[in-house]
């Protein structure tokens, strides 16, 4: 197909089916059933079916139409859809013979896919630049050798990176790829750039290109420092968005690619734009230290709640009303893989009349706060009116923060389960950026149990 979005229903005839999605060069999702393998032209297929993620569990009802939309680009290409027996409990091995004549086994299903097209290369090409970078070699990728702006991904680091200065009238158009060898491994094209900021400024990084792509910021001339931060961004995405961190005044280095997947050639815009003055946050923790282990190593987590059952125990953090707590996140690599530290608490309603629970929240991330009155609610993405929001970034924010209230009061007894995890910019949930060495994952919480 070529690129753009997807839209897919499915419908079995009165035995269940599965409907999950799996694509080879993106961040996995959780999930398991009906499975979309996404290998596009060129480079793919590779040697076998090994390398996939997962994305969402869209397990389907006998007789009942079930539908799933995803936003996600993908580039022009073959991919793949298994559709298996399976229920609840897991995939059903048996009980589904062949037909045989005219007698209804209840084996049948329909599939049916739309796909609306995604495509702003004329747009980004119509955008005024003042530098144009066309370095990719689309003759031979897999070989390609960058001399012009490899920076901290050259063979011997640092290599040249170019200077970008701020505001639109000194923007870049560039050109990337990523493109998958024989063997399954994604081969991409990595834009170094370098930035001056003279005083704490924060500021909105402008990547505008019609595939996934990424923007990280890194200590300049420090290769093995990594990033101090970084976020995906969708394709066809014409703003741009505010980093996460107020910085000081020094240089930095930008590194630009594609998310996963890309044509060679593909296009992109890449502007610094809206710097303005902010406020280092200077985090004070106060009450009580939870000594919320930061185990990005064995995560080892006590408190991931509703999300995973079988972690040890006591799986929530206990609260009180008027009480103030602080812990510790993370979200980076777990034996390779991208996972995320969600921290859960309870807080009961000791009080003898009705009572609003609410919640003041500070950070050193940006953090999705929401409470719900079971996990059978978390599962059904039902959380107490009110409370369920983020910490709001804004350029002179110093450290992000948010009050929720609930709307109606609680019985005397009622449980709250409250759950903070790190998002980026686009709501999406972290998985990366935030190793326990770095710091910078704080969190406070207030709480208060009002009439």
């Amino acid at each position: 197909m070529t690129g753009g979005a997807t839209s897919i229903g499915t419908r079995s005839t009165c035995r269940p089916i599965a409907g999950d999605l799996e694509r080879p060069d993106g961040g996995p999702l959780p999930g398991h059933n009906l499975v979309l393998v996404g290998w596009g032209t060129g480079y793919y297929p590779p040697a076998n079916c090994a390398s996939y993620y997962y994305w969402v569990d869209t397990l389907s009802d006998p007789c009942v139409v079930r539908n799933w939309n995803d936003s996600t680009y993908y580039q022009p290409g073959t991919y793949w859809f298994l559709v298996a027996p399976e229920n609840a409990n897991g995939p059903i091995l048996y009980g589904y013979p062949c037909p045989m004549g005219t007698t209804d086994l209840g084996n049948d299903y329909t599939l049916t896919m739309t796909v609306t097209g995604v495509q702003c290369e004329t747009e980004i090409l119509a955008k005024p630049v003042a530098h144009i970078e066309a370095e990719s070699n689309c003759a031979d990728p897999l070989n390609y050798v960058d001399t012009y702006n490899s920076g901290c991904d050259a063979a011997t680091p640092p290599g040249p990176v170019q200077l970008l200065a701020f505001d639109a009238a000194n923007a870049w158009r560039g050109q990337t790829f990523g493109v998958m060898d024989p063997n399954s491994v994604l081969h991409r094209d990595y834009d170094w750039y370098s930035l001056t900021v003279t005083a704490n400024r924060r500021f909105k990084v402008y990547l505008y290109s019609d595939f996934p792509s990424t923007w990280e910021l890194w200590p300049a001339n420090n290769c093995a420092a990594g990033p101090i931060e970084g976020v995906d961004v969708p394709p066809c995405n014409d703003a741009g968005v505010f980093t996460r961190r107020c910085y000081p005044a020094g240089t930095y280095w930008l590194r630009v690619y594609s998310t996963g997947g890309a044509q060679c050639g593909n296009y992109y815009y890449l502007a610094l734009t809206e710097a303005g003055a902010c406020s280092l946050c200077n985090f004070a923790p106060g009450g009580s230290d939870l000594d919320d282990p930061c185990d990005d190593v064995n995560d080892y987590d006590t408190n991931a709640g509703c999300d995973d059952p079988n972690a040890p125990p006591p799986h929530f953090m206990a609260f009180n009303c008027a009480a103030t707590y602080w812990g510790r996140i993370y979200a980076g690599l777990i034996t390779g893989e991208p996972y995320y530290d969600p921290d859960w608490f309870t807080i009961t309603n000791t009080n003898t009349n009705n009572r609003r629970l609410r919640l003041t929240v500070t950070t050193e991330f940006l953090a999705q706060v929401e409470v719900y009155l079971s996990c059978t609610d978390y599962n059904a993405g039902n959380p107490v009116a009110g409370l369920f929001g983020v910490t709001p970034l804004l350029v002179g924010t110093a450290c992000p923060n948010t009050t929720l209230t609930a709307t109606t009061g609680a019985a005397p007894g009622t449980v709250f389960y409250g759950r903070l995890t790190c998002i980026d910019q686009f709501g999406n949930l972290m998985t990366e950026y935030y190793p326990c060495a770095k710091g910078n994952n704080r969190w406070k919480i207030v709480t208060a149990c009002i009439v």
